[in-house]
């Protein structure tokens, strides 16, 4: 079992963990900039700091209030945005 999602990238497998609530580290960048929130869906670290990506993983194995806290935030935010639902309905109502 994974306790957490480390994802150096922000492509569709940050998607995945978020639908499984698994708490994620990620860098501040690309689509999630902006998008998620420190602290709240996920732990947010400046691109390319691998000591502060390191700090992140240690807090969450250490405080898992934290990482619970952000596991299930991160997973409410998936379902509202990336649940098969939505994107069916996203996908049959464009055509």
């Amino acid at each position: 079992m994974v306790d957490v999602f480390a994802s150096p990238y922000t492509g569709t497998s940050l998607r995945e963990a978020a639908l499984c609530g698994l708490p994620i580290i990620a860098y501040d960048m690309d689509w999630v900039k902006n998008f998620l929130i420190n602290e709240n869906n996920t732990l947010l670290v400046e691109p390319h700091n691998v000591q502060q990506f390191a700090e992140a993983a240690l807090l969450l194995m250490k405080n898992k209030e934290l990482s619970n806290k952000i596991g299930e935030n991160a997973r409410v935010l998936a379902n509202q945005i990336w649940s098969l639902g939505i994107v069916n309905k996203i996908t049959f109502t464009s055509i």
